[in-house]
C-alpha cells in the first residue's frame, strides 16, 4: 500500500480520484496507481520513513508538497511505484529517515529513482545538528558502528557524511519521531 498526500489526480477505469482531497494521506494499491493516468505536479516530494511521522508531516504540508511514506528499506514494489509517480510528476525530493546508520542507508536507497530520473534530492532533518539537538539519543551498537564506517567508506553526500561522522564521534543515534 502506497501512502501519500499529493496535489495529484488519478484517472482510472472507474473514474477520477483527487488525492489532494485527503486531509492527511491516503493509501493506494500499487495496481491502482500503475493503471491510472496521473495528472498534476508537486513542487517537491517529502519522503518520511516512520509512519507515525507521515501523518504529522502530511497535515502540515503546503498545498504544492507531496508527502510519501517510505516503508523502511524500500521494497521493489515501492521503488516501481515511485518511478511511475516521478515519470508523471517529477519534482525534487527531501528524504527524512531516522538519524542513524540504517536511516542513512535507507535514504540512499530511496533516492535511487530520483538519481535515475536526473532529479535533485537531499536528506531532510538528518543533519548532525538535528541529531545533536535531540533531547534523547541512544547509544550506537557494534552493528551501527560497522554500518556507519561502511557508509563513510562508500562516499556520502556532505550532510549524511557529517551525520555519520558525528554518530561515530559521539557514539549516539536518534529516532525520527523526535525530529518530525
Amino acid at each position: 500500500m502506497l501512502r501519500l498526500r499529493a496535489p495529484l489526480r488519478l484517472h482510472g477505469a472507474t473514474g477520477p480520484l483527487d488525492i489532494a482531497a485527503a486531509g492527511d494521506f491516503i493509501g493506494l494499491s500499487v495496481r491502482t496507481l500503475m493503471a491510472a493516468h496521473i495528472e498534476g505536479r508537486p513542487d517537491c516530494w517529502r519522503l518520511v520513513e516512520n509512519l507515525s511521522s507521515v501523518e504529522r508531516v502530511a497535515r502540515r504540508a503546503c498545498a504544492g508538497e507531496a508527502v510519501l511514506w517510505l516503508p523502511g528499506y524500500p521494497p521493489s514494489w515501492w521503488l516501481a511505484a515511485v518511478r511511475t509517480l516521478l515519470a508523471a510528476a517529477p519534482a525534487p525530493a527531501f528524504i527524512a529517515c531516522d538519524p542513524d546508520p540504517d536511516g542513512i542507508a535507507i535514504a540512499l536507497q530511496a533516492a535511487a529513482p530520483w538519481r535515475e530520473a536526473g532529479l535533485d534530492w537531499q536528506s531532510w532533518r538528518m543533519s548532525a545538528d538535528d541529531l545533536a539537538a535531540l533531547p534523547v539519543r541512544r547509544p550506537l551498537g557494534a552493528r551501527d558502528t560497522d554500518k556507519a564506517r561502511s557508509l563513510l567508506d562508500s562516499g556520502l553526500p556532505p550532510v549524511l557524511d557529517s551525520l555519520a561522522r558525528w554518530m561515530l564521534e559521539h557514539g549516539e543515534k536518534g529516532e525520527q519521531e523526535a525530529v518530525l
